[in-house]
């Protein structure tokens, strides 16, 4: 990607034509760390994009990021998940130390934070890299209220932590942490969605949407729609290593008397053909934070079935209408009971094949950011953190 700056004369510099003008965050680089079709890269593009700021496309991993901390060439800003450090723990390290030492002041928007759920020794790991990139980070920003509070967990000292309290960990500093939800921009096939969804045939299968991993339990949609009798759609691609683990569900979808179809990378032209083939929209993974899959069925017009989490319960409020929640029995979602939860999504399931508009939502809500208002909102947080502080807070 070219590196697009914010035009000025041969006698000015651009960073100085900004400050002058009062538009202090349109100072900070925006690094594009990762593989253009990855979800956060995208992310963090649109809103660079849509302030018509500095990005700079910095490579796939820790290396890559570590050779522009290195310059003293003034603040960068850059969405981060552990994931695009790197595909090891040494090369996440890496990048974790590149931030750690970086010359350049460093704000973060942190994704995919850490939690519990996770398994124990997977989260531990986890959250002490992300403590770290926060103890570092000149600020930070997260996609939710959810995620926030998920944040003050990781960077909680553990008692007797000496180190951890030196560094000034504690709940208390997530107080310093911006918010900036995952913005969501109406499709021009929304409008028609309704019309799509009424002219749906007898045969018409359960979708999830996005990149396709364990992580997002499509074996839980694959009971879902097993249990309707309908074919399953997975619009997304296949994460680069989880190859046998799609073959094992499609033959575990097969041995079930369903087919499971996987469409790959799509444009967004095509994503949008795609979802108004869906009968059942399911997001039927059970540990997120802020969904970018979610966002997408409803900027297409669609309300997908999703399980009730601290952030399904954040957008519901304050966007109403936009997702439909399932809440299991109380003891199936703490105990993990799968066939409680799974009960709950095709009961769920089947009321929207009864009645399919109640698949269908209106994604301008009042309630979504836009990505102009998400953008508007990242500068605003940057803007009043462009003073190094030596951490969040």
């Amino acid at each position: 990607m070219t590196t697009t700056r914010p035009a000025s004369t041969a006698a000015e510099d651009p960073r100085s034509a900004h400050v002058a003008s009062g538009d202090a965050a349109a100072t900070v680089d925006h690094l594009l760390l990762g593989p253009p079709e990855h979800g956060v890269t995208r992310h963090g593009a649109a809103l660079a994009g849509a302030r018509r700021t500095s990005m700079l496309d910095v490579g796939t991993g820790a290396h890559d990021l570590a050779a522009y901390l290195a310059g003293d060439a003034g603040p960068v800003h850059v969405h981060l998940t552990d994931a695009l450090l790197g595909a090891d723990h040494r090369a996440i390290e890496a990048g974790v130390r590149a931030i750690e030492g970086a010359a350049r002041p460093v704000h973060v928007t942190l994704h995919d934070i850490p939690q519990p759920a996770e398994g124990q020794a997977r989260y531990e790991r986890r959250a002490a890299l992300y403590a770290r990139i926060v103890a570092a980070a000149a600020s930070v920003q997260v996609c939710s209220e959810a995620e926030r509070a998920m944040l003050g967990d990781v960077v909680a000292a553990p008692a007797g932590d000496a180190d951890s309290a030196a560094r000034g960990f504690g709940d208390a500093d997530v107080a310093g942490v911006g918010v900036v939800t995952l913005p969501v921009d109406a499709r021009p096939s929304a409008t028609a969605a309704g019309d799509a969804v009424l002219a749906l045939g007898d045969d018409a299968p359960v979708g999830v949407l996005g990149f396709v991993h364990p992580g997002k339990d499509p074996q839980l949609a694959l009971d879902v729609a097993a249990a309707l009798g309908r074919d399953l759609v997975l619009l997304g691609a296949v994460v680069e290593g989880h190859e046998d683990f799609v073959d094992d569900l499609r033959r575990a979808a097969n041995a079930r008397g369903i087919e499971l179809r996987v469409l790959g990378h799509l444009s967004e032209d095509e994503m949008d053909a795609a979802i108004a083939t869906i009968a059942v929209p399911l997001a039927a993974y059970r540990h997120i934070s802020a969904s970018g899959s979610i966002g997408r069925w409803i900027a297409a017009g669609r309300r997908p079935i999703t399980l009730a989490t601290p952030w399904v319960t954040e957008l519901s409020t304050t966007a109403p209408g936009s997702v439909t929640v399932v809440e299991p029995r109380t003891d199936a979602s703490e105990s993990g009971d799968r066939d409680g939860v799974v009960d709950a999504f095709v009961d769920a399931a089947r009321a929207a094949l009864s009645d399919p508009m109640v698949t269908v939502t209106n994604p301008s809500h009042p309630g979504l950011l836009t990505t102009p208002d998400a953008a508007r909102r990242q500068s605003e947080l940057l803007a009043a953190h462009l003073t190094p502080l030596g951490g969040v807070g």
